[in-house]
């Protein structure tokens, strides 16, 4: 058999007979993503960051590897190995706050307000007051992948007010709105945020990714869509409040999970972005005054949320939005990051859930 190079070839190849025992195992597919539009001056910064041609940047096309019998999914797009980081400043000292929106680029010459410098194909999305912009990832993880970032005032993500945490979710919502003007069949997305400084981001601006595609959803809500029951969150809800582990405001409600990923691990329900968004932000602040540092943040939208009507059927019960919140621990304690029994083997937790659901509560 001739040797196969990447994941590319081996997607051209898949339907080869050499291959047969490899398809019983995984699916492999190449999926074009939405085209990126750039200026000259966005060109010259996409050329310098990555150093491909400019076909290969505005017209990628990612691999994507599923199992077919875990549901463990790979997107793979070797332009992102290309990124050389300088969209990150030098880190300001921890005694100077906001030095670090003085050497930022997205606080400068990227600026929300300089909108042409690249875009999708459907143009640029903004926050009602304009001060939240979006702009498409250079680096595709998905056939639809932008980001939400706000202006100068909102470089560090620890200093957000509430209004600006929320403004980011919203504009990102607004931006799948958009983009189904292009993409009608795009119904699955994810919005998510990494926060800390082991964030898996070479942005140090405070941003909200989005990630979106049409054929099924990500990984791990399709995983749960295709192994648990069709109220698998209502019930799992039902058996944390009975447990004392649920946090309830207005109309969103969440929980300390009974079996962690990791220290502290919470997931929500809402019925909107915008509500579900306003609700996790105290959230954080409540776990941040508890000491969490280093987190990561994800909306996991219905296809029903996003399309405005019905989605399908296995994915019929499920919330507007499903948030999941996980602290991947003190960036100054190494023992406390997540590492390989979490990813690949068992979750190995230190902190009792009904210890970190109590330090969500109000005194008293």
């Amino acid at each position: 058999m001739q040797p196969v190079t990447s994941v590319a070839e081996l997607a051209a190849r898949i339907d080869s007979p050499e291959f047969g025992l490899i398809r019983e195992l995984y699916e492999v597919d190449r999926v074009a993503s939405s085209r990126i539009s750039m200026s000259p001056a966005g060109w010259a910064i996409a050329s310098d960051a990555i150093g491909l041609p400019r076909e290969a940047i505005e017209n990628q096309v990612i691999s994507i590897v599923r199992d077919r019998f875990t549901g463990h999914e790979a997107v793979i797009n070797p332009v992102r190995l290309r990124r050389k980081g300088g969209a990150r400043g030098a880190p300001a000292p921890a005694s100077s706050p906001g030095a670090g929106a003085i050497q930022c680029r997205w606080c400068r010459e990227w600026h929300v307000r300089q909108s042409d410098l690249w875009m999708d194909q459907w143009g640029a999305v903004f926050s009602a007051d304009g001060r939240i912009g979006t702009r498409p990832n250079w680096a595709r993880q998905g056939s639809i992948n932008g980001l939400a970032f706000g202006d100068e005032g909102m470089h560090d993500l620890q200093s957000l007010a509430e209004s600006e945490f929320v403004g980011l979710f919203e504009t990102g919502e607004r931006y799948l709105a958009a983009a189904r003007s292009a993409h009608p069949s795009m119904c699955f997305a994810v919005l998510f945020l990494n926060g800390g400084p082991k964030s898996a981001s070479s942005v140090e601006h405070a941003h909200v990714q989005i990630v979106a595609r049409a054929d099924r959803h990500f990984a791990y809500p399709e995983s749960i869509c295709a192994r648990c029951p069709p109220d698998y969150w209502q019930r799992t809800l039902a058996a944390h409040k009975l447990l004392g582990l649920a946090v309830a405001e207005g109309e969103c409600v969440g929980w300390v999970g009974l079996a962690p990923v990791k220290e502290k691990d919470f997931t929500a329900l809402s019925a909107s972005v915008c509500d579900g968004a306003r609700f996790m932000y105290r959230i954080w602040r409540r776990f941040a005054q508890a000491g969490t540092r280093n987190f990561s943040l994800a909306a996991i939208l219905s296809p029903h949320h996003v399309t405005g009507t019905h989605g399908p059927a296995r994915c019929a019960s499920w919330p507007g939005v499903v948030w999941r919140f996980v602290d991947r621990g003190d960036p100054e304690v190494p023992h406390s990051d997540i590492g390989t029994m979490e990813l690949f083997g068992s979750a190995v937790i230190a902190s009792d859930p009904f210890v970190v659901a109590a330090q969500l509560r109000p005194p008293g």
